[in-house]
């Protein structure tokens, strides 16, 4: 069982990536395939890239945002958070279970909805994972899917409540 998360950064109060003021939590794994799909793309994060990896427990990234009593909303992001599922759904299910924490949990991927559905994670299928969790809480789980495109305009989410960055991104609630 994972306990552990590595992150590129931890920003305590965030107000741009969702409607709620958020710990945003920049994950350190990506396969770069928007640059890989798009060569006019430049990765947005690839300032980030080049940061330290740090390690954390699940306990110590909780608990910082427990006290904080500003934020009512964790956002994972920065790079690709679902390259490593199974290390987000423990940290979920910790959040859930050991904190008894029903906070909002946004999960910002370039995947498409179909690829977390299907062939991207061979192992499970990743969707009905999060959708049949009973410890998720109730509709308060958000994913945004898809890629940046240098070739689209922003778009509103109104889930998000903020502009995604391309209009072929929209959010869910699971």
């Amino acid at each position: 069982m994972f306990k552990t998360i590595k992150v590129k950064d931890i920003i305590d109060e965030d107000y741009t990536n969702y409607k709620k003021p958020s710990m945003f939590i920049a994950t350190s794994q990506c396969t770069f395939k928007c640059e890989k799909e798009d060569s006019n793309v430049q990765c947005h994060n690839c300032d980030l890239v080049k940061q330290k990896t740090i390690e954390l427990t699940f306990s110590e990234i909780i608990e910082r945002y427990l006290k904080n009593e500003l934020t009512s909303a964790i956002v994972f992001g920065g790079l690709e958070p679902l390259d490593e599922p199974h290390v987000i759904i423990a940290f979920i299910q910790e959040l859930r279970k050991t904190y008894n924490c029903n906070d909002d949990i946004v999960i910002y991927t370039g995947y498409t909805e179909q690829e977390v559905e299907a062939e991207r994670f061979v192992d499970a299928n990743l969707l009905d994972i999060l959708k049949n969790l009973h410890l998720l809480g109730n509709n308060n789980l958000i994913i945004k899917y898809g890629r940046f495109r240098s070739t689209n305009n922003f778009i509103y989410d109104s889930i998000l409540g903020v502009n995604l960055a391309s209009s072929n991104q929209y959010s869910k609630c699971y």
